[in-house]
């Protein structure tokens, strides 16, 4: 409901509430109920911006149909009962005052025993203080009134002071307040739900941010350690072709492939992002599988070497696809990190390339524990491990690496997938349309 709105039923309130202010007999506040029905469902927080200003305008309303100096919402929070708002004289006081459920004060047994109370002469009543800041009471008129929910639990107390005792609700049949108090329950129970939805917003926002500031600063980190990372590998690219003992020289290998495999997930995390972002950007030229597989191959033969693992490429002597060649690349290096962390010692990894129709493919295979069914799903999600891996205490899990081969083979209009089975093994394979699309 908009500001126009209730900023008119408001007015026509007051104005009807100022021609009946002379007298208020049974019929007028009749009048006056519906008329103050209309403009308590007028009131809305995201018309006054504020739940607070909300409620303070429902107890104007209240305060004026009753004709008290004084009126009061008090609602539960997290904390406790507490005085939610107030209008009228002293108003400031006690706005936000607790409530002590167990003391004698006529808002505590209001929520007790969800009855209304009438007290045209509250002074000669016994068993009962008038709470907190007594100067609101300028005469001893003060009703109190429960607003209940749905399942008839108590959502707030309403209390109005300072009338004259000879007002309708005082009389031997008092006028009936339903209608009007159920008005007030339903309104003040979504501005109760509006308040935590948007209290949840905002922690959900904060999170947001906080993750936002986080990646940035993990994504600028990674970043910054390529240049390093590339002078150290530079360095020992140099120092590879050096006059040294065998040993010597071994240990300058396995430094630069070290160097080189932190470099690649360095690239591979920043690659992820951008691929997040949807801002990847592929270069796509025509290539040959096949020599990327014997290129990859001899770069990981320091590693083999160590694990006294063997390699074999099957497949055609030629196959040609067109794609992003260094992300490719990248996902070769990936799968054949894979395969060479879970093979046994002395194990054998075999690599197919193969093409049918507009499709190519790629495969790595490795003769470790194998991975379990129900896992092999989850190990393409980030740093996720397999059960029987884990089961097996085989060396590493599984990553960022998976990770990024499925995003990039997306990228590509790809698929990738994994065939295997505890104690025979795994298969990565990698699909891809063999020409882009659109090419000649």
């Amino acid at each position: 409901m908009n500001e126009g709105k209730t900023s008119r039923r408001l007015a026509r309130f007051k104005d009807i509430v100022s021609r009946l202010k002379v007298e208020v007999d049974e019929t007028g506040f009749w009048r006056l109920q519906v008329a103050a029905r209309d403009a308590i469902l007028s009131v809305d927080a995201s018309s006054t911006g504020s739940q607070d200003i909300a409620l303070e305008q429902i107890c104007e309303i209240v305060r004026l149909l009753f004709g008290g100096t004084t009126s009061s919402i008090i609602l539960e929070n997290t904390h406790g009962w507490r005085v939610a708002a107030a209008t009228g004289e002293g108003a400031e006081k006690i706005v936000g005052l607790r409530l002590d459920l167990d003391d004698s004060s006529i808002s505590s047994k209001v929520i007790k025993n969800k009855t209304s109370y009438y007290f045209s002469q509250i002074n000669d009543e016994k068993g009962v203080s008038r709470g907190n800041a007594p100067e609101r009471y300028p005469n001893s008129a003060f009703c109190s009134f429960p607003l209940l929910g749905m399942d008839n639990n108590t959502l707030g107390v309403v209390n109005v002071a300072g009338m004259d005792k000879a007002h309708p609700i005082f009389t031997d049949e008092r006028v009936s307040m339903e209608g009007a108090l159920e008005t007030i329950a339903v309104k003040v129970a979504k501005l109760k739900k509006n308040e935590e939805l948007m209290s949840a917003q905002k922690d959900i926002e904060t999170m947001k941010e906080a993750e936002t500031i986080k990646e940035k600063l993990l994504y600028m980190t990674i970043h910054d350690l390529k240049n390093p990372l590339t002078l150290i590998n530079a360095n020992l690219a140099h120092l590879e072709n050096a006059e040294m003992d065998e040993m010597s020289k071994e240990i300058v290998l396995l430094s630069k492939f070290g160097g080189e495999r932190i470099l690649d997930m360095v690239k591979t995390i920043l690659d992820s992002y951008k691929i997040e972002a949807g801002k990847m950007t592929l270069n796509k030229t025509r290539f040959n599988l096949v020599a990327n597989a014997k290129k990859i191959a001899k770069e990981f033969n320091i590693a083999l070497l160590s694990d006294s693992i063997s390699v074999q490429i099957e497949g055609a002597e030629e196959v040609f696809v067109e794609a992003d060649e260094i992300i490719i690349h990248r996902i070769f290096a990936n799968l054949m990190d894979n395969a060479i962390r879970f093979s046994p010692l002395g194990g054998k990894i075999i690599i197919q390339v193969g093409q049918d129709g507009a499709s190519v493919s790629f495969s790595v295979k490795d003769e470790g524990a194998g991975i379990d069914p129900a896992s092999q799903e989850e190990i393409f999600d980030a740093f996720e491990r397999a059960r029987s891996s884990l089961d097996s205490g085989a060396k590493g899990n599984y990553g960022l690496g998976l990770s990024f081969c499925k995003m990039a083979v997306k990228e590509h209009g790809g698929k990738i997938k994994v065939d295997s089975e505890p104690g025979a093994g795994s298969k990565f394979t990698v699909t891809l349309p063999r020409e882009q699309a659109g090419a000649n």
